[in-house]
């Protein structure tokens, strides 16, 4: 395939990264909606192939050789474009070989330990610009007088949904683990602590949507749960729509931020359906939910989950009532694109 032919005079913008046309991921799907408002493409490298335009170019299968193709093939791309959208690990080899002044780097989380802070100050400043989705991380780069910032919020496209009326009041966890087993990654996000709060909790029901991964663990805390029969696991594609419909709230319970976004996408949908949201102070996000009252914040902690449960059923309608303002006014595609196309005068 002759990819300089297949962009070249067509596209002036792109979003480059790692299985970016999957559009399950966090990072995948905030691409998947800035390429759209911009009207740009995806260029996609995953493990086997590089995807462009829905046509896919075969990579070796020897790890050195794929190496070189990834970078034969992205020096190829950089001709092609006056800027790209870029997200990439620090320790990606792509970062010795890029132009950086075209482009955009994309961080969502906040550095975990101060040297990784301290290379990324060194690189930051040689990009075009930097666009940071998380505010904690916006304000120390800011600090170290790193001017190419851009801060946005993660962001969805407003759509809406006929809410159902519910006979019991129904609880609804969409963030489950994805990737290898593993019982600290499980444990990270919070679904045991879940279901033991809900154990203590009366007269609602509770929602599990899965993804495979962990399913052991899960169904075993399930199986040895007293209000097991309250309790729907539904481990299986299905329409995010329909099933936000029958929920009454949405619980992010992290404990830590291993493998966790601290905007996780499931909670802004929910707030753009109306739906108030239980979130733990573990992600970012807790502070707005707080400050607007759109849902309730707790401590990592069985009573403090518990208690929170209850605050939301007994103050439903007033969190509801806050819930799509919040959306709005924090999370819509219009106001956090444009400071985009501000900044990068697109």
């Amino acid at each position: 395939m002759n990819l300089i032919k297949l962009t070249k005079n067509k596209m002036k913008i792109a979003f480059f990264g790692y299985k970016l046309d999957s559009g399950n991921e966090a990072i995948s799907n905030q691409f998947q909606i800035l390429s759209k408002e911009l009207n740009t493409e995806i260029v996609s490298f995953n493990d086997n192939h590089i995807s462009l335009k829905n046509k896919k170019i075969k990579l070796p299968k020897n790890k050195i050789l794929k190496k070189i193709s990834v970078i034969k093939y992205w020096r190829k791309f950089e001709k092609c474009f006056d800027i790209i959208f870029f997200h990439s690990s620090l320790n990606s080899i792509l970062f010795k070989f890029i132009k950086k002044e075209k482009y955009v780097h994309f961080l969502t989380k906040d550095f975990k330990k101060d040297k990784i802070l301290k290379k990324y100050l060194k690189i930051a400043p040689k990009f075009k610009s930097v666009i940071v989705q998380n505010k904690n991380l916006s304000q120390k780069l800011k600090k170290h007088k790193i001017g190419n910032i851009i801060f946005t919020y993660p962001c969805i496209k407003e759509e809406k949904i006929k809410n159902r009326q519910n006979k019991d009041f129904t609880i609804l966890f969409l963030s489950s683990p994805t990737g290898k087993d593993s019982i600290k990654k499980y444990e990270s996000k919070g679904v045991k602590l879940l279901l033991d709060s809900f154990e203590n909790t009366k007269n609602n029901k509770l929602i599990l949507i899965w993804r495979n991964s962990c399913l052991k663990y899960v169904q075993k805390d399930i199986k040895n749960n007293k209000r097991k029969k309250d309790i729907s696991l539904i481990n299986k594609k299905i329409n995010i729509k329909d099933i936000i419909k029958k929920a009454d709230c949405i619980v992010i319970p992290y404990k830590s931020k291993l493998q966790s976004p601290d905007y996780p996408l499931s909670a802004i949908e929910a707030l753009m359906f109306n739906k108030p949201v239980i979130c733990s102070n573990t992600v970012e996000m807790s502070d707005i939910i707080k400050k607007e009252k759109c849902g309730v914040t707790f401590n990592s902690k069985e009573e403090e989950l518990t208690k929170a449960i209850k605050i939301c059923k007994n103050n439903h309608q007033t969190f509801k009532n806050n819930a799509n303002k919040t959306y709005r006014k924090y999370f819509s595609c219009k106001e956090n694109i444009q400071k985009i196309r501000e900044k990068l005068k697109l």
